[in-house]
């Protein structure tokens, strides 16, 4: 898994770096060989809600598509703990999807 973190309003440090990458690596682990690249955008300049984090996740899957997924809320922590969790399930679920369908055709 390729891990690319971004930051916007402000400059991800070691340690933000690091709780990314562990919960991402929890949250998709399991799906190791079928993900290629894997995009997290932090955004904590935004105009209209000031106090709001946004954590946008971006899951290549390979062969499958893209999976986005995003979430907002005032603690960097909580975000990032969200977006993994919700983006580990709906890689999942297009997973499954996709192994029902080469079910049907074969």
């Amino acid at each position: 898994m390729w891990l690319n973190v971004h930051g916007q309003g402000f400059a991800i440090d070691e340690g933000v770096l690091g709780y990314i990458e562990r919960r991402l690596r929890f949250a998709l682990g399991r799906f190791g060989d079928r993900i290629g690249r894997v995009t997290v955008l932090i955004d904590v300049n935004r105009p209209r809600a000031e106090h709001e984090k946004l954590c946008r996740v971006v899951v290549d899957l390979l062969g499958h598509g893209r999976t986005v997924v995003e979430d907002t809320d005032s603690s960097l922590n909580a975000v990032v703990d969200r977006a993994a969790d919700r983006v580990g399930k709906a890689v999942q679920r297009k997973l499954d999807q996709a192994l029902v369908l080469l079910g049907d055709k074969a």
